[in-house]
């Protein structure tokens, strides 16, 4: 899984926010993940933390967005 500054950036515009919060998020969710990552379920941890980053994409994404999730 490769992640580039560029890709990064991309996101940001899409999600009208600044790249630092992107970064930032992410350090968390990385951070959270090693935490509960468990290598006893035979899963890789580039697939799990790449879901995980996924995650706290979209997660920023509904926080943005002004329509309930309900609807």
């Amino acid at each position: 899984m490769e992640i580039t500054y560029d890709k990064l950036e991309n996101q940001a515009k899409l999600l009208s926010t600044k790249i630092d919060d992107i970064i930032n998020e992410g350090v968390l969710a990385i951070m959270t993940a090693i935490d509960k990552f468990d290598i006893n379920k035979h899963v890789k941890f580039e697939t799990y933390i790449s879901k995980r980053i996924r995650g706290m994409i979209i997660d920023i994404a509904r926080k943005q967005d002004w329509v309930p999730r309900s609807i």
